[in-house]
């Protein structure tokens, strides 16, 4: 501990105490000096032994307005902040139980909607009365709304209205009413206000995300007059084989069609299956002019996507320098029902 600390513990155990001539010969504590006027002591035990409460010291209304039946004061009230407050009927009394440790107090009336409460603690000097008051589907407790965090019925909650010319304890009331009321306000949803409030975040970046839109769909969109024909019947070969695996293999060398990185340069691995360039499973046919030869590596990376325009035409410029004069290096999965037929027609069943 502190010099200082250790000084305010001296004098708070001294006032406490009522033992004031203590602190009046209270010693300097290293080399701190605590410089106290029998005044200022005097001030600081009023202070703390005052009531609290906007109805202590004042008598009841000798012909106060009456209340409502105690049952329609009766529910729970619930506050994020001290948690859940019960009232509940007993003889011709309220009891209040507060918090999770339920402390209980009894709540007599007073005027109208307000009800009166001694609270026992030890921030509660003698004397203490605190003010409940009942107003709607809420619950005001004087000594607990000091930052407006008054209890709301659970069936229903509504909007602060905290009190005190602080501006902190404002805005913690605004910030506590909004937690409270969230759950029940799930359904009521201010729909066009959540899309203002979108459409003004985004609009400061709205061309930079426009500008990242556009190079995806121009990098990912497909190499027009390409792909299979709209409702191109499937074809009923599914794998590579025979005659067409063979002259696939062969034209590319047995060796890997794939590109090192992206559009750039080829792969050196031996080429081990016979792929669709487009894939079956999107219509693209099983033949010679949509197969590639690919290493394992190759062929597991591609799996079933449809390839943009790059690597099509990437594709095609590398099989210039590979292929054989006389094929075509063209890729396309284009074909109609009669070419599908005839080419698999004319292809024998076996190697043989």
């Amino acid at each position: 501990m502190t010099p200082l600390g250790f000084a305010l513990y001296r004098i708070a155990h001294a006032v406490s105490s009522e033992s004031l001539e203590q602190v009046k010969a209270l010693q300097p504590v290293g080399e701190v000096v605590m410089p106290i006027s029998s005044e200022w002591l005097k001030l600081l035990a009023q202070s703390a032994s005052a009531p609290m409460g906007e109805l202590a010291g004042k008598p009841p209304p000798s012909s106060p307005a009456p209340a409502k039946k105690l049952v329609d004061y009766a529910g729970t009230y619930n506050n994020r902040c001290f948690g859940a407050a019960k009232v509940t009927v007993a003889g011709e009394h309220l009891e209040l139980a507060l918090g999770p440790g339920k402390v209980q107090w009894v709540l007599t009336h007073w005027e109208g909607d307000v009800f009166s409460y001694q609270p026992y603690n030890e921030n509660a000097p003698p004397g203490t009365v605190g003010k409940a008051t009942f107003h709607r589907s809420s619950l005001v407790l004087e000594l607990l709304n000091a930052h407006g965090l008054r209890h709301h019925n659970a069936c229903r909650a509504r909007h602060l209205e905290p009190s005190g010319d602080d501006d902190v304890s404002q805005r913690v009331g605004e910030l506590a009413d909004s937690l409270l009321s969230a759950t029940s306000r799930r359904h009521h949803m201010d729909w066009g206000r959540l899309i203002s409030t979108l459409a003004a975040g985004v609009a400061p970046v709205l061309p930079q995300l426009l500008a990242v839109l556009a190079a995806i769909l121009v990098i990912s969109c497909p190499l027009p007059g390409r792909g299979p024909r709209l409702f191109q019947r499937a074809d009923p070969w599914r794998v590579f084989k025979y005659e067409t695996r063979r002259q696939v293999m062969s034209r590319a060398g047995h060796r890997c069609e794939g590109a090192v990185f992206l559009a750039w340069g080829r792969c050196r691995e031996a080429a081990t299956e016979a792929d669709h360039v487009y894939p079956w499973s999107r219509g693209g046919p099983t033949s010679p002019c949509n197969g590639q030869a690919l290493c394992r590596g190759h062929n597991r990376h591609k799996a079933a996507t449809k390839p943009p325009w790059w690597y099509v035409l990437s594709l095609e410029h590398r099989r210039r320098s590979y292929f054989p004069p006389a094929e075509d290096v063209r890729v396309s999965a284009a074909m109609s029902d009669r070419e599908l037929t005839r080419a698999k027609t004319s292809e024998p069943r076996s190697t043989h």
